[in-house]
């Protein structure tokens, strides 16, 4: 993608797309249940041919004249919203038990597909099974597995285009709310509102504080956050169990499980106050000892203050960047989402011998440096299951001498001892 013009990026659970600033859509990634929205060649057709329209992007073909303004990508779907705000999509939707399924006569759709049921659209969010939509009127509508599960007997596919009676994943309205942005998480998600005092309402999966909030594991509205009521919250980025968000004076906070140091509080994490802290079932489940905590309450990243402009999840990761245009990352990089090196750290003296383990995830935020971000000033990020994509532009030897010394000051605040 080097010689377009990206203005932004959305992440899939293995896929990506690029929007261009000429309104075009390039995606690239795992092909196999339509989210590319291109031809992939099967196995049958050529496992060589099958690799090279997946790991190169590619243009997505839209009807002609349609411009697109806005993208987002779930697990295995993608949505594009064009100019004149009309909802396409393509890929499908799945539910835990492994049924999938696009609308209610299409299992896969492997091309856009318009959504016609849906109108009006000015911004869309995409958590792995679900959609948010914005409207030029001021409504929210959500579609998909995220605001509770069905009862059995009605336990079917959250699909876009249903009918109310017929499929769960019908649109659901909200009015009222004033939204002015909306972000998602896996399970849950995010509306800011610019006239309800607190301006910050979650919904969705709440079991390791999430939502930033006590009190519920499973929102099926959307909440008043309290806990936010102090803080005026510009952008919002949410992976599996934890988010991260953006405040108007740079600085960041950060709720939701702390298993592998997504929240980037490092040793800072012990001083706060134990009534905000809850053990989360998934620490239960995976038998993680007590000290790994989730928080409800959302907490100030210190050694991120006044630094931040953008914030970014992966599903146990986060993602900074910063007014340097450098990217500070955090939590789990056992796949290198991190773009860190593990840490060595001491394990044992055997045999006249010391040994070290090596530690795959970060609990403070670290700068991201290697050959590639040298002489970048990085402007987008984004955050998948196991990895992350960085991009930027790059700058000019008078530019980098200008921020150099800059730099090296905010790498020392960020990175500096606890």
């Amino acid at each position: 993608m080097d010689k377009e013009n990206v203005v932004s990026v959305a992440v899939g659970g293995a896929h990506v797309m690029y929007l261009t600033i000429d309104g075009r859509v390039f995606t690239h990634g795992v092909g196999d249940d339509g989210a590319l929205g291109r031809h992939v060649p099967t196995d049958q057709e050529g496992a060589d041919a099958r690799e090279i329209a997946e790991h190169n992007p590619a243009a997505v073909q839209f009807p002609h004249g349609v411009k697109i303004a806005r993208i987002a990508a779930g697990d295995s779907f993608s949505i594009a919203i064009s100019t004149k705000r009309r909802v396409y999509a393509w890929g499908t939707f799945r539910l835990d038990d492994g049924s999938k399924g696009f609308s209610a006569t299409t299992q896969i759709q492997k091309e856009p597909s318009l959504i016609r049921t849906i109108t009006n659209v000015v911004d869309v969010a995409a958590g792995a099974n679900y959609v948010t939509f914005m409207t030029a009127d001021g409504k929210v509508c959500i579609v998909g597995t995220v605001l509770g599960s069905p009862p059995p007997q009605r336990r079917r596919l959250a699909r876009l285009g249903s009918e109310p009676r017929d499929y769960v994943g019908s649109p659901t309205w909200f009015k009222g709310l004033s939204p002015r942005a909306i972000f998602a998480g896996e399970r849950h998600g995010f509306i800011l509102s610019s006239s309800l005092k607190g301006h910050v309402l979650a919904f969705g999966s709440n079991s390791s504080g999430q939502c930033g909030m006590r009190g519920g594991s499973q929102y099926s509205e959307p909440n008043l956050v309290t806990s936010l009521s102090e803080h005026k919250i510009v952008s919002i980025a949410a992976g599996s169990e934890h988010t991260i968000m953006l405040t108007n004076d740079n600085n960041v906070l950060a709720c939701g499980v702390n298993l592998y140091g997504e929240l980037g509080l490092g040793a800072r994490f012990d001083e706060i106050d134990a009534s905000d802290k809850m053990l989360s079932p998934t620490q239960l489940h995976k038998g993680k000892p007590p000290e790994f905590f989730a928080l409800a309450k959302p907490s100030p990243i210190v050694k991120l203050s006044g630094h931040a402009i953008s914030v970014a999840c992966g599903a146990r990761h986060s993602i900074v960047t910063t007014k340097t245009g450098q990217i500070y990352t955090f939590g789990l990089g056992s796949s290198y989402q991190t773009g860190l090196v593990p840490i060595k750290q001491f394990a044992e003296v055997r045999d006249g011998m010391t040994h070290y383990r090596d530690l795959d995830w970060h609990c403070n935020p670290m700068l991201v440096r290697n050959t590639v971000t040298t002489g970048m000033f990085m402007t987008v990020a984004a955050g998948g299951a196991t990895f992350s994509v960085f991009g930027g532009r790059t700058m000019s030897e008078e530019e980098i001498k200008g921020i150099e010394q800059t730099r090296s000051e905010e790498e020392k605040s960020i990175c500096g001892a606890d």
